[in-house]
């Protein structure tokens, strides 16, 4: 760290502007100008005051975009204070970062990078010996796989969090949240009596909430609790339930808390028979979420369970194929989104392809030696291979939802440059073979998780959604300047 003696007054400045505009969002849980808490806190990673204080404020950043539903603006944010931690040598602060990318990662769609960040997270928690964050990566590990619809395999990783923290009462809060977790696993595999067992447990292990973050995560319980309740037809309890989501909402002023315990009133509505009122209080949700830009998914199933519940069959499929479709389009979007966050990182401050190779085809020409001809072919083989890489890491990660190796696109790669080669074919083109055999299944990002997974035959309906993944690959790709 700096002598305070020499230190820049605007960086003095910048520390103090950042330090009220993030503590005071984190209080209020709201921001009046959300584009320039991001701005500050990304540029405190440019200065050296108070490193241990930039650290904080930058994960404090990241965790008010995470709770207002902007997971996607808290990912640079974070990426900035792990290279930040790292370079200082904080380990802690590069940990909690580490763990940040991986939840927000996850969230936004990004299940590669966010298992990528897990993976690195919890080796260093383990070298640290800290059991309390080895539990959370953990629990968010599983959350990860839950997003992908693979709940077995994220039951396993609660498992594991609560095994990391069963030797220590004071750890009692993240047992709580690894029982939520194992709840929401258990309703989404209709096996609502091990769900109830799970939820009892979490809410008696549960404090009352000392602050925003902690307030959504009792709704997002509440909301689990209401929901099993209602499918083992236990309708007073889920109203209980129900109305202490919207009162820990209250405390949380969290968009996300806010839709999270209409979905629960509304649905415990439906269920005990005010339908009209219910389904009103759904359909409000459902424009909120979609005018704040906040995943809708839970709010539209919620709105088929209601309209099902109610004999509506015709509204039932109009949301259900509203589902379908957004899914589609946000698994699409979020895949793109994440090959553009990933190039950044990997080649921050470079101009697009395009732009790169003109530039250095004009050096080239004003040369007119190897040296540039040499840079040009480099950068340029660079640019693809970054491309490559992670479509690559899409491919894998729409695969690991039926696929829990994640290696059948691989050995469709190096089967198919086997075959060129014994075709004949010449080294660039084996290559070209190999990968593009790689991606051949990067269009299940866009495939609901009830059809890809389903154990039994498809029925024709079904059939025709899932050969719609050749589509949806072609435009990801087409879309993503390989």
């Amino acid at each position: 760290m700096k002598d305070l003696t020499h230190i820049d007054e605007n960086d003095l400045a910048l520390l103090g502007q950042a330090r009220e505009i993030i503590v005071t969002s984190i209080k209020r849980g709201s921001c009046s100008d959300p584009r320039l808490l991001e701005l500050l806190a990304q540029k405190l990673a440019e200065i050296r005051v108070d490193v241990p204080e930039q650290l904080r404020l930058m994960l404090d950043a990241t965790r008010f975009f995470y709770v207002s539903g902007q997971a996607v603006k808290a990912i640079p944010i974070a990426r900035k204070a792990r290279s930040l931690g790292l370079e200082t040598a904080q380990s802690v602060p590069t940990l909690d970062a580490l763990i940040a990318i991986g939840i927000c990662s996850a969230d936004s769609g990004g299940l590669a990078t966010a298992m990528e960040a897990y993976a690195d997270a919890l080796v260093l928690a383990q070298s640290l010996h800290d059991s309390v964050r080895e539990s959370k990566i953990w629990q968010n590990l599983g959350t990860a796989l839950a997003y992908s619809g693979l709940h077995r395999e994220a039951l396993n990783c609660f498992e594991k969090a609560l095994i990391t923290t069963s030797s220590d009462n004071a750890l009692s809060g993240l047992a709580a949240g690894s029982f939520t977790n194992i709840a929401i696993c258990y309703l989404n595999l209709d096996e609502n009596r091990q769900g109830l067992t799970a939820i009892e447990k979490s809410i008696s292990l549960s404090a009352e909430p000392k602050d925003a973050y902690g307030a959504l995560n009792r709704v997002l319980a509440e909301n689990c609790y209401t929901r099993l309740l209602l499918e083992v037809s236990d309708f007073d309890r889920a109203r209980e339930h129900a109305k202490l989501a919207r009162y820990y909402a209250a405390q949380s002023k969290s968009p996300l808390a806010d839709i999270s315990a209409a979905v629960a009133e509304g649905l415990s509505e439906v269920y005990s028979g005010q339908a009209d009122i219910g389904i009103s209080r759904l359909t409000n949700a459902l424009e909120r979420a979609r005018t704040l830009n906040i995943a809708s998914r839970e709010v539209l199933v919620a709105l088929v369970k209601a309209f099902e519940f109610s004999g509506q069959h015709d509204r039932a499929l109009i949301y259900l194929r509203q589902m379908l479709e957004q899914q589609r389009a946000s698994q699409e979007q979020n895949a793109l989104r994440h090959v553009k966050l990933h190039l950044e990182q990997l080649h921050t401050g470079v101009e697009d392809e395009a732009n790169a190779i003109r530039r250095l085809k004009t050096r080239e020409e004003i040369l007119e030696g190897r040296v540039a001809k040499q840079e040009l072919t480099q950068q340029s083989q660079e640019l693809f291979k970054a491309r490559v890489e992670v479509m690559e890491r899409l491919a894998v990660a729409a695969e690991l939802r039926d696929d829990s190796t994640g290696e059948h696109s691989y050995r469709v790669g190096r089967m198919s440059s086997l075959l060129a080669k014994e075709y004949g074919c010449d080294d660039d083109t084996i290559f070209m073979i190999d990968i593009a055999a790689r991606l051949h299944d990067i269009g299940k990002i866009g495939i609901p998780d009830g059809i890809l997974l389903k154990e039994s035959a498809l029925n024709p309906a079904e059939r025709e959604v899932m050969k719609t993944h050749t589509t949806i690959g072609a435009e990801v790709l087409a879309k993503s300047n390989i």
